[in-house]
């Protein structure tokens, strides 16, 4: 409502919802690295007729917790660019994204850690 001013309704909705999305991704990228199990994460889209050309390709697509993608001049999507690199490392991609991300949880780690909690 603060935005309604200065950009009109529609497009303070738009800048609120995209920056929702963009806390949400890297609370969870935060909250996922704390626990140690998760290693890499995976794009994921609403797959349906309204993804776009930007996050269609990137779909299903996984990366170390903190590496994100990229795309090369043909539209190919490059996988874990380093920190520091031109690219994305969590939705929002765009305004009004859709977009999530998954964690994949790391098995070895996780039976790692339950062996050493039980002193195995």
């Amino acid at each position: 409502a603060r935005l309604d001013p200065l950009f009109g309704e529609i497009r303070a909705k738009r800048v609120a919802v995209t920056e929702v999305t963009r806390a949400y991704a890297e609370g969870n990228i935060a909250a996922w690295k704390s626990t140690g199990y998760v290693k890499e994460k995976r794009w994921m889209t609403a797959v349906d007729e309204r993804v776009c050309p930007i996050c269609g390709p990137l779909h299903d697509k996984v990366v170390s917790i903190e590496g994100g993608w990229t795309m090369d001049a043909e539209g190919n999507v490059i996988e874990d660019i380093g920190t520091g690199q031109p690219g994305l490392l969590a939705p929002p991609a765009h305004p009004n994204c859709r977009c999530w991300l998954q964690p994949v949880v790391s098995v070895k780690s996780f039976d790692e850690e339950q062996r050493r909690r039980l002193g195995l």
